[in-house]
């Protein structure tokens, strides 16, 4: 097997995987570890591009470039999910008074605060959580399991103090009342 195959897939995985992740880091309002990345991911950039146009008319070589991009994208954003500290926003909407749903989230240790709202239909529980990254998958899910139809968005928090400790009781799920 030819090295230059395998050499240009990894150059294109870790300069873009560098690319990524700094972009993602910057993101989260870490300048000087973005700044850090750019300067580690430049040296890296280089090495492949000036790898790559050494020949561009061998195809083997391009699609080797290719993929290593494509793995380095995915690298980059599983690093990114790995490594993130930080906080992120759930809102939730769903149809009339849901104190219930609010309760589901509190009894398994994050603190939801909730106001009754008028909703283009009618009455809706309107509810706002924040939480860590780590813990935003199984917040979604619970309101995915226990309020489904509802409208719910979440978005990255660049700040949060003072973040409460998370004291589940030991549920882990809620029944579904809608």
């Amino acid at each position: 097997m030819n090295a230059e195959i395998p050499i240009m897939f990894t150059l294109a995985m870790l300069s873009v995987g560098m690319w990524t992740l700094r972009v993602t880091v910057a993101a989260r309002g870490l300048k000087l570890a973005g700044a850090g990345i750019a300067a580690a991911e430049a040296l890296v950039f280089v090495l492949t591009f000036s790898h790559l146009v050494t020949d561009l008319s061998s195809p083997v070589r391009l699609v080797a470039y290719g993929a290593g991009v494509a793995v380095g994208t995915a690298l980059g954003l599983a690093v990114n999910d790995r490594t993130t500290r930080g906080h992120s926003e759930l809102h939730l909407v769903a149809s009339g008074d849901r104190s219930d749903l609010v309760e589901c989230f509190r009894r398994n240790g994050w603190p939801a605060t909730s106001t009754l709202a008028n909703g283009p239909d009618g009455a809706v529980t309107a509810m706002w959580l924040t939480v860590s990254d780590a813990e935003i998958g199984d917040v979604t899910q619970l309101a995915e399991e226990s309020a489904p139809g509802a409208f719910w968005t979440t978005r990255s928090m660049q700040r949060v103090a003072p973040m409460p400790a998370r004291t589940p009781t030991g549920e882990v799920s809620c029944q579904n009342r809608a």
